[in-house]
């Protein structure tokens, strides 16, 4: 058997590998969308309480239309990921923050 013949072989081989890790990776990453599709029920959290939207900010809370079909899901988006804001404390030359 030539070295062009063993190449070869490992070539195919190294396709076959990749090309099944990707349909693998592809198959968890869809099971993994349906889950959390189904545990999307829409239901509030226990123990959550409703904010009146007149108390934010003009322009702070901004709904947007889909961009391809209608889920119904709403996404909010917390920067300060509920720890301290960083803008908000400390000393200005303003007084305290």
């Amino acid at each position: 058997m030539g070295r062009s013949v063993r190449r070869r072989r490992r070539r195919v081989m190294l396709v076959l590998v990749v090309v099944g890790a990707v349909a693998l990776g592809a198959w968890g990453l869809g099971a993994a969308v349906r889950h959390a599709d189904a545990n999307a029920t829409g239901s509030a959290i226990p123990g959550g309480t409703s904010l009146d939207p007149s108390a934010f900010a003009s322009g702070a809370c901004q709904a947007f239309a889909p961009t391809s079909g209608d889920r119904g899901l709403t996404v909010f988006l917390d920067a300060g990921h509920g720890g301290i804001d960083p803008g908000g404390v400390g000393t200005t030359e303003a007084g305290q923050s």
